[in-house]
């Protein structure tokens, strides 16, 4: 194993992504017995500043960006909406009415985007023809991967990965895999936290996921605490 990651880690066609979920909000329904504390060392939306800093990073806006092999299109879909109107003539105007066409073509968006109603999925992939999703609301782990021809999703890894690297083809047309990204702080209010790494191999269109832990929560609450 540590030859492989060595292996893929000195490859010339690798592209290295750090993913992070991290936005400083403080969710008080997850927050227990801690929320006084962590509520008050957190950030708050009541402060002007950092709610025009929340908007600056994740504000509602549709954006496609490029970069080597990889496609990066920026959403702003929420649960309760639909892909039609005005938000799909926003998205089309940003791909040129054309699919993505990189080798890796990623759609970010922080609402999650397999588990919305069928005829939402279809057409976003069918459109967009995206191999690769990546959202971070939730702050937990899990990478579902979702059948075009079955119309169906199932469940490869959640909260932690089965083994250190975990490799995927993103070259199989007939998948498409939707990463939820962990929080990295303990203010999140989730057990387990970590950094992401993403590693995209244009030469094998791979790619390899391995997850950074940072300490448990409860922990570093007592530690702050004391």
């Amino acid at each position: 194993m540590k030859n492989k990651t060595k292996e893929i880690l000195n490859s010339s066609t690798i592209e290295k992504l750090l993913l992070v979920a991290d936005p400083q909000l403080i969710d008080e329904k997850d927050e227990d017995l801690f929320g006084l504390i962590t509520r008050k060392d957190g950030d708050s939306d009541k402060q002007p500043i950092l709610r025009q800093r929340f908007r600056n990073y994740f504000g509602r806006s549709i954006t496609l960006y490029r970069q080597n092999d990889i496609e990066y299109l920026k959403l702003d879909i929420d649960m309760l909406e639909s892909y039609v109107d005005d938000k799909r003539v926003a998205i089309m105007k940003q791909t040129q009415n054309r699919p993505l066409s990189s080798i890796f073509r990623i759609v970010l968006n922080h609402w999650p985007s397999l588990t919305h109603p069928t005829r939402f999925v279809k057409r976003v992939i069918n459109e967009l023809e995206s191999n690769l999703i990546l959202k971070g609301d939730s702050h937990h782990f899990y990478i579902f991967a979702y059948d075009r021809i079955n119309i169906t999703n199932r469940i490869i890894a959640r909260e932690y990965l089965p083994q250190s690297i975990l490799s995927i083809d993103l070259d199989q047309k007939r998948f498409i895999y939707e990463i939820s990204i962990s929080g990295c702080s303990y203010r999140m209010g989730v057990n387990r936290i970590g950094y992401i790494v993403l590693l995209l191999d244009s030469a094998t269109k791979m790619a390899h996921l391995a997850i950074f832990p940072t300490p448990r929560r409860y922990i570093s609450l007592y530690l702050y605490a004391a």
